[in-house]
């Protein structure tokens, strides 16, 4: 459990696996990979935090690894999201999963949907919509997705409208898995700089979005990642005050004794 949120302990390729067995068995679920933007929102959105918990799997980001280090809780295993989005897609292609890709832009989607069929062939995605959705094109999506029968859905729309998505759609469209995945459509199809691989898995990721689109995330930074921080420091806190009251309470009862 890391600040409200309960947190597998799988590691990555542990995590990859569960994604392979929730399609083998039609389990109808959906995987989130937490971060402070989502620790952030959850404060402040009920129903975003039942969603959330309602996770058949939630996977930690460097953030939340981090935190959880500091805080000497369960050891976590880092779990980037477009790498694990990366993974899967390749492990459908090898697997046979078909998979239906929803969300950015129009010409980010769409040839995301052509790169990976030529890639892996034809037969991986099934389907593609951008995340510009009316309430016509939602009602022509959810009947295009109950006739193509996906095994994973990728959502691609951020925090929190992917997650109403999938809230509103995924059981009642018995989609085996689906994942939401931010920003990732983007940087997968070539329409965004990945984050250099010497940054990934040491917490400064954010620095690169922010130096690439500061009108974009400065702020966002500056806000979530002052009150993910201070949020560490009170649990850290008040961890030093349970240990110290627990300790003061055994002294006590050894001096009755």
């Amino acid at each position: 459990m890391f600040l409200g949120c309960p947190m597998t302990t799988l590691n990555y390729s542990g995590g990859l696996e569960w994604m392979g067995t929730s399609v083998e068995q039609r389990w109808n679920t959906y995987l989130v990979t937490l971060n402070a933007q989502y620790l952030w929102e959850i404060k402040r959105d009920a129903s975003l935090k039942a969603h959330i918990l309602g996770a058949g799997l939630i996977v930690p980001e460097y953030a939340i690894v981090w935190g959880a280090r500091h805080l000497t809780l369960a050891n976590l295993h880092y779990m980037r999201g477009i790498s694990l989005t990366q993974d899967f897609i390749a492990l459908s292609a090898a697997k046979g999963y078909r998979i239906y890709l929803l969300g950015a832009k129009p010409e980010v989607v769409s040839s995301l949907a052509s790169q990976l069929s030529q890639k892996y062939g034809p037969d991986l995605v099934v389907g593609w919509h951008d995340g510009y959705l009316s309430d016509a094109t939602e009602a022509k999506i959810s009947k295009e997705i109950l006739r193509l029968k996906p095994d994973a859905v990728f959502v691609s729309m951020g925090v929190p409208k992917q997650d109403l998505w999938i809230d509103r759609y995924s059981k009642a469209l018995k989609i085996p898995l689906c994942v939401g995945t931010g920003g990732t459509f983007d940087v997968l199809a070539g329409f965004k700089p990945d984050t250099p691989a010497w940054a990934q898995g040491k917490g400064i990721e954010w620095l690169y979005r922010t130096y690439l689109d500061p009108a974009t995330y400065l702020k966002r930074y500056l806000v979530v990642n002052s009150w993910f921080l201070w949020q560490i420091y009170r649990e850290k806190l008040a961890q030093g005050l349970q240990a110290t009251k627990i300790r003061y309470a055994s002294m006590a009862h050894r001096f009755r004794l």
